[in-house]
């Protein structure tokens, strides 16, 4: 076999052997942070107990490192909606712990998982 043919099957062997580790890196980071996410939404329902204030929810949400952006309080179907959304892997994956109030006191919280 020509020595080029020797070289270039080792660049070649390298370099896939490199895109394994970077793809199984990539496995790991994603595996990760989707069960950090799910577990910060479970916990932070968890905590939360209906008859409760919701003077603070939102401030605790933000520092408990809900997303900023779409963690907002909005009404609907008369009661006070708080969808406290923890991140995963993607922006798109979002793991929620979805609070319900009405008068400033907590109805309800769930977590759900939006796709």
């Amino acid at each position: 076999m020509p020595k080029f043919l020797k070289e270039l099957l080792a660049v070649l062997g390298k370099t896939l052997l490199a895109l394994v580790l970077l793809f199984g890196l990539f496995l790991g980071y994603a595996a990760f942070s989707e069960r950090s996410a799910s577990g910060k939404a479970e916990d932070f329902c968890r905590a939360i107990a209906p008859g409760s204030a919701t003077s603070a929810l939102l401030d605790s949400a933000i520092s408990h490192g809900a997303d900023t952006v779409h963690t907002k309080w909005f009404q609907s179907d008369g009661l006070d909606h708080l969808p406290v959304i923890f991140s995963g892997a993607t922006p798109l994956s979002r793991h929620t712990c979805w609070v319900k109030a009405k008068q400033g006191r907590v109805v309800s919280s769930h977590v759900v998982y939006l796709d």
